[in-house]
């Protein structure tokens, strides 16, 4: 635990957790306009979390003090939370019984002075359906294997600043 404590205070440990969730924004954006998948209302949610990973990432990256860390650590935390239960609701969407249930908006709800999928439609618009799972590896839906990403985003944040607490009683 005390390596994982020193290396948590390291650029590197959050050049790591940038280059990790800048690559799955790239790939989204490559299945979307690579491939011709359209993403949902959900799709573009459970972005804005890993956005929010990445923002969390350069925080620390940009000032890498124990208050911006404390930040870091927080919006990490909480983007990855909150993108597991966006995949949790998306996979609930996907396996309802009734094919008739779409339990999403047909556009993202975006705060007023933030209207994402105005200003940056290739990024933030959601043309798609939620319903949709045409695309599919070893048999789970992209929203399954973002649910096991964000798990796994949440399960390392809770294992550093457990390490980090650890590491503080020593002192």
């Amino acid at each position: 635990m005390n390596r994982i404590s020193l290396w948590s205070t390291k650029r590197s440990a959050w050049l790591l957790l940038f280059s990790l969730s800048l690559s799955l924004e790239i790939a989204a954006l490559v299945f979307q306009h690579g491939f011709g998948f359209e993403p949902c209302v959900m799709c573009i949610y459970q972005r804005n979390a890993l956005w929010g990973i990445v923002l969390a990432s350069t925080v620390v990256l940009i000032s890498n003090t124990p208050w911006t860390r404390l930040f870091g650590y927080g919006l990490w935390l909480l983007s990855s939370v909150w993108g597991a239960l966006l995949s949790w609701e998306h996979i609930d969407i996907l396996t309802a019984s009734n094919p008739f249930y779409i339990a999403c908006d047909a556009m993202p709800n975006f705060p007023a002075f933030l209207p994402l999928h105005q200003w940056l439609p290739s990024m933030f618009a959601a043309p798609g359906l939620c319903n949709d799972d045409s695309w599919q590896l070893l048999g789970l839906t992209m929203p399954h294997w973002l649910l096991g990403i964000f798990s796994l985003f949440a399960l390392t944040c809770v294992i550093v600043v457990v390490s980090r607490l650890m590491d503080a009683r020593k002192l």
